[in-house]
Parts: C-alpha cells; structure tokens; sequence
C-alpha cells in the first residue's frame, strides 16, 4: 500500500474509482437531500481544471491496483505559512479503520 500524487497523465486511470469513493462519501455523510447524479461526474471535472491549473493536490491511497482513499485539498495562505485545505476525503468501505485516513493526513500534513 502507498501514497501517490494523482497527476493529470493518471487522472483517467482513477476516475472512474474516485468517482464511486465520492458518491460513497457523499451518501454515507448526507442521509437527505441527496445531489443529482451529475453532481458527482461535474465535480470530479472540477476537480481535473483544478488539477489542470494547480490549484488543487489530490492524494491517493493505492493498494496493488486499487484506490482505496483519496484527499482532494487546496493550498492557502494561513498567517503567512501555506496551508493545505481538505475539500474532500473519502476511504473505501471496506479499509476503513485500517490507517488509510491517517496515511492520507500524515501526507497532507507534510
């Protein structure tokens, strides 16, 4: 299992994981007034302009072949030290409980 920076050559290799983490996250953490699903595939095309003009990091934590969390953040000034800030956070369901969300902060934080 490791830590890796999600970079625009390898942005549509995870997509379509990132994708199913996100509907994840958001259904798990909002119970009523759920987003249409164009929100989701809006969102992660957001996220790719973001990507595409660095205004965004997204971690990404793989295990063999498969995404098991990632952390969407943005850089920003914080008494005068740069900061990152977590605009989304998702672990997969299964690998929950198992240090992923401390991976992903140990390397935000760094």
């Amino acid at each position: 299992m490791h830590v890796e920076k999600l970079r625009m050559d390898t942005f549509e290799k995870w997509r379509p994981s990132m994708l199913i983490l996100l509907k994840e996250a958001i259904m798990n953490s909002f119970t009523q007034n759920m987003p249409m699903d164009t929100y989701y595939n809006e969102t992660l095309e957001k996220l790719e302009g973001y990507i595409k003009n660095n205004q965004a990091v997204v971690f990404l934590v793989i295990d063999e072949d498969c995404l098991v969390g990632w952390a969407w953040c943005h850089e920003m000034l914080r008494f005068d030290e740069i900061r990152f800030h977590v605009s989304s956070f998702a672990v997969h369901p299964k690998y929950r409980k198992a240090g992923i969300g401390a991976l992903l902060m140990n390397e935000i934080e760094t």
